[in-house]
């Protein structure tokens, strides 16, 4: 029984000193207690108010950001589709190039020949039209003289002409 008696004896002496705090602290503690709730929940409310702004914000940056970066991508995009319209382009344009120096080259022999044989024709037609006109007329005692004398020379230039045609 000792036991049971010492135990009743410290439950005795544990429920005298709980019970000696004076009701007007435990009034001051609660309302310590309640203040220090309000101040936290307060705390928290405002932590979740610079949450909410902070995250408005931040999409309203993000919106601002996307808008003007819009008209960048669509600038980048139709300078994009023109430089590859611009490389077809070239492509294109080296392509004729090429094969217009690989015609010139194979028609060089060719194009030589026939500007000579132009340049020929056009000599001839010159001496055709010589030859066509009319000789001017000669005094008489002289155009006799000139008829016997232009006769042989006119045979020679004839002959002349025929070996060159």
């Amino acid at each position: 029984m000792p036991k049971t008696c010492r135990m009743a004896v410290g439950l005795a002496l544990v429920m005298a000193i709980g019970g000696c705090a004076a009701r007007d602290d435990v009034i001051v503690l609660d309302n310590r207690l309640y203040t220090m709730q309000r101040q936290i929940q307060q705390i928290q409310e405002d932590a979740d108010r610079s949450k909410k702004q902070l995250a408005g914000r931040t999409e309203q940056l993000e919106k601002k950001m996307e808008a003007a970066q819009r008209p960048l991508l669509e600038n980048q995009a139709s300078s994009l589709n023109e430089i590859e319209g611009l490389k077809a382009r070239l492509q294109t344009l080296q392509g004729r190039l090429e094969t217009l120096e690989f015609s010139q080259k194979k028609d060089a022999v060719p194009r030589a020949a026939l500007d000579t044989l132009a340049k020929d024709i056009k000599d001839l037609q010159s001496r055709v039209q010589r030859l066509e006109q009319p000789a001017s007329p000669a005094p008489p005692v002289a155009a006799a003289k000139t008829e016997k004398t232009a006769e042989p020379v006119r045979e020679a230039k004839e002959t002349k002409e025929e070996q060159t045609e």
